[in-house]
């Protein structure tokens, strides 16, 4: 778990098909935020639907050419969240891979989270 306002390292390596380290390939790291938006839709029956829609908001970004060793990048959100830092890399071939890797970001603020499909139902044991 990260901090807003608060920079992290991420560690990096680009490896070839075989895992062999592979040296020389623009790097790119960027930070995302998930920004949820809900409203709500008016149907053909006069009733509202609730409607979830989420996006992903680049924060911050670490450009760099991968070496032979693993590689370190400072990332820094802004505020709190759900984020993700997408790994992408471009082969001497020109193609484009990428990876990502999900975390979770503490801080002061207001976090909207995505309520679509998710939930939990608590029964208690006792009245009161």
């Amino acid at each position: 778990m990260q901090t807003a306002g608060k920079p992290f390292n991420v560690e990096y390596l680009v490896v070839d098909a075989a895992g062999q380290p592979a040296a020389g390939s623009a790097v790119e790291l960027q930070l995302q935020r998930q920004t949820i938006t809900r409203v709500r839709v008016k149907n053909g029956a006069g009733d509202f639907t609730p409607e979830e829609h989420a996006t992903w908001v680049t924060e911050d970004r670490c450009k760099a050419v991968s070496a032979n060793a693993p590689a370190r990048c400072a990332l820094t959100p802004k505020q709190a969240g759900d984020f993700r830092v997408v790994g992408s890399v471009v082969d001497a071939l020109g193609r484009t891979q990428k990876s990502v890797l999900r975390t979770w970001v503490t801080g002061a603020g207001e976090v909207v989270w995505s309520q679509s499909g998710k939930g939990v139902t608590l029964v208690p044991d006792k009245s009161s």
